[in-house]
């Protein structure tokens, strides 16, 4: 095997596995796959629920990408459902062994990808599967070059075990990279949850697992709002975020409002994980959930080193902050109701604040990192307004 013996095989299998640690590098790693097997393209994508945004492609194949999205093909597109039928995982297979010569002329993806796009001839396999989707990689040659052979195919199978190890590491790194931010917002005491391309809940936190049954709800593998009427907005939010921005319409959902049957409704933000365009990375969206009626006090260690209040005084800040009468905060601690006011005139002298009023407005921009995420949120937003 002529290509084989120039070592081409070999540089494709190291950039693969640089790869699969190093997203960005994928187009060109595929780039040299087809270089090595003389393939005019090179494409891996998810079936069934294949997508755009989970598909990686060669250098110079953005035409047929286009192409195959655009005008809907990756709806209809026989292949996949054949190989996997017929042949089964890391089966190497060509156009003649799926398709039956009249099928090859005359079905209407072949016929589209032969007389619109000018390929032919086709080669590829199944290369396993990630959380439920099957890993389909495919190669073509345009009509006018020679149809694949067995020396290709070998070719292709000794390809295959490394791209499919390659493709799950990739897969797995950028799963751990969104849920680390899922993680991060746990630790920042937020509500999150991690959606995945098809929609599907991957992940929820703690904080967001406390709302099931209490707004939100879980069906089908699906988070959905509770309340039917709040539910048309939510699912337009996660479509939103799913969906790849764009400068030509107008701003996204900024966030949807779902009632509960106790309390105020909650907010719900959906934030898209940001990725590189080749990052084989099933999660995301990122939805945050605000809920309004939960009191967040701000961290004893700020307003420690920040006023110098002492813990008693942090006492009387927070009773105030929460809306506590004085006298109620008094008696809860113990002290008198004149120790209570002449802690309370002690926290407003350090904080230089001069009513109550005041002071409960210091103390919520204090109240923890929820309101930064809020306030990130909010600028994103209008950030994203202001590119129409």
């Amino acid at each position: 095997m002529s290509r084989l013996q120039a070592g081409g095989l070999a540089k494709a299998v190291d950039l693969i596995y640089e790869a699969a640690l190093r997203p960005e590098l994928w187009r060109h790693a595929l780039n040299t796959v087809a270089e090595v097997l003389g393939s005019d393209n090179i494409g891996i994508f998810a079936y069934p629920n294949t997508s755009a945004h989970w598909a990686v492609w060669s250098e110079g194949n953005d035409e047929l990408v286009d192409w195959f999205f655009r005008e809907g093909w990756h709806l209809k597109n026989p292949r996949p459902e054949r190989a996997l039928k017929r042949f089964g995982m890391m089966r190497v297979v060509t156009e003649a062994d799926m398709f039956t010569p009249w099928e090859l002329d005359n079905l209407p993806f072949n016929q589209a990808m032969i007389h619109q796009m000018g390929y032919r001839w086709d080669a590829g396999a199944m290369l396993g599967e990630i959380d439920g989707d099957a890993i389909a990689f495919t190669t073509q040659r345009l009509g006018r070059r020679e149809r694949f052979d067995r020396q290709d195919t070998d070719a292709i199978g000794a390809l295959a075990p490394h791209l499919a190890r390659a493709i799950q590491i990739t897969a797995r790194l950028g799963l751990n990279r969104a849920e680390g931010m899922l993680d991060a917002l746990e630790s920042l005491g937020c509500a999150g949850a991690l959606i995945d391309r098809a929609g599907r809940l991957r992940r929820l936190n703690a904080k967001a697992e406390q709302l099931l049954g209490h707004g939100i709800a879980l069906r089908h593998g699906k988070l959905c709002a509770m309340e039917k009427s709040a539910e048309p907005a939510f699912q337009r939010l996660i479509a939103e975020g799913l969906s790849p921005p764009s400068l030509e319409r107008g701003p996204r959902l900024p966030a949807a409002v779902l009632p509960r049957r106790q309390g105020r409704p909650l907010v719900a933000y959906a934030i898209p994980v940001v990725r590189s365009a080749q990052d084989l990375v099933q999660a995301a969206v990122i939805l945050i959930f605000v809920d309004p009626d939960e009191h967040r006090d701000p961290v004893d260690i700020v307003l420690q080193q920040a006023f110098g209040l002492t813990a008693a005084e942090i006492r009387i800040a927070k009773g105030i902050a929460r809306g506590e009468d004085l006298k109620d905060i008094a008696e809860k601690h113990g002290i008198s109701i004149g120790t209570a006011r002449a802690q309370l005139k002690s926290v407003m002298a350090k904080s230089e604040t001069h009513r109550q009023s005041e002071l409960v407005s210091l103390m919520m921009r204090l109240s923890g990192p929820m309101n930064f995420v809020e306030n990130g949120i909010g600028r994103l937003q209008r950030t994203n307004s202001s590119l129409r």
